[in-house]
């Protein structure tokens, strides 16, 4: 992984390849797609379409990033924190965590920032019914930030394309 930095924060530039067993296409040859993921790259997404809804995506750099948002009952205030696995409750699944879907798994669950806007909810405030709402928009909002907004978006990328499956 090629490293570089940005702000004071280093940041890899993942080369994602995924060999394609010959038996697919025929013959005795691999077919590898390699995807470049860099965390640094500006995404874009329509994150208020992602209000009440699982699924979440942002693209950016000729990739397309998907992902899914959970409420757990794991509590952290830190963007970009990591998480291997959550734990889930009946009345405290309250905090919302992200994970990358395509185009690898991401190997950790990663907390989104919280904002503070008229469409967000401070995150140590808000109830399960308001996280299960808003939590693909935190995952878009926080992937289609750019630098100039802060680090945390800098921060929350490199989290998820840092350790793939």
């Amino acid at each position: 992984m090629k490293t570089l930095s940005i702000l004071g924060i280093s940041v890899g530039i993942a080369w994602l390849c995924i060999d394609t067993a010959s038996a697919i296409i025929g013959g005795d040859t691999n077919v590898v797609k390699c995807v470049k993921l860099n965390p640094a790259q500006t995404y874009t997404a329509s994150y208020s379409s992602y209000m009440n809804q699982i699924d979440w995506s942002a693209s950016g750099g000729g990739v397309t990033v998907r992902g899914i948002a959970v409420c757990a009952s794991i509590s952290s205030s830190v963007v970009a924190d990591k998480r291997s696995a959550l734990s889930t409750s009946y009345t405290s699944n309250k905090y919302c965590w992200c994970r990358m879907t395509e185009p690898a798994l991401s190997t950790y669950w990663v907390r989104p920032e919280a904002c503070s806007d008229s469409m967000c909810y401070d995150a140590s405030s808000m109830t399960p019914a308001q996280c299960s709402q808003y939590c693909a928009y935190f995952c878009a909002r926080t992937m289609s930030k750019t630098s100039t907004t802060g680090n945390n978006p800098l921060k929350f990328r490199t989290a998820l394309f840092g350790d793939l499956q």
